[in-house]
């Protein structure tokens, strides 16, 4: 079992059973266990860039029960889940599905996540890179600009 903690200080438990994948599926249209990834909640590898408002929507689908216990609305549990949290539920549930499945595949699975995660960090750094790059040039340009106010 997996866990993710909201921007409020909650801790929901994630721990994923057939029945819950069938209720994902149910109220979302995404198979859980089909992990192709096109057309799912992932687009750019697992769970790490995603499309936020599918995953959001799996969030509710695997939390709602818990959030009903505790009296919490969907429109609540979604505000909680921003930034960090949200990539923290995101992880967490990848890592659950990774448990979900056979060591055989979950060996597979962690390799291609891997590849993917270096990947995406491969292309964070260089658009990082070329913001800096971007911000430095224009700072020079600033300077070699004579100034149009007088002292």
């Amino acid at each position: 079992m997996h866990t993710y903690t909201d921007n409020t200080g909650r801790e929901w438990p994630l721990r994923l059973t057939y029945g819950l994948v069938r209720q994902v599926r149910q109220a979302t249209g995404i198979n859980l266990l089909g992990l192709s990834f096109e057309g799912s909640i992932v687009t750019d590898g697992p769970l790490v860039t995603c499309d936020a408002l599918r995953l959001l929507d799996v969030l509710w689908a695997l939390a709602s029960t818990e959030a009903a216990r505790q009296g919490i609305p969907r429109e609540d549990f979604e505000e909680s889940l921003r930034g960090d949290a949200l990539e923290s539920a995101a992880v967490a549930l990848f890592e659950e599905l990774l448990d979900f499945f056979p060591a055989p595949s979950r060996t597979a699975l962690r390799r291609y996540r891997e590849r993917v995660l270096a990947a995406r960090d491969g292309r964070l750094m260089e658009q990082a890179e070329k913001s800096h790059l971007e911000t430095l040039a224009a700072i020079a340009q600033a300077l070699q600009t004579p100034s149009t106010s007088s002292a």
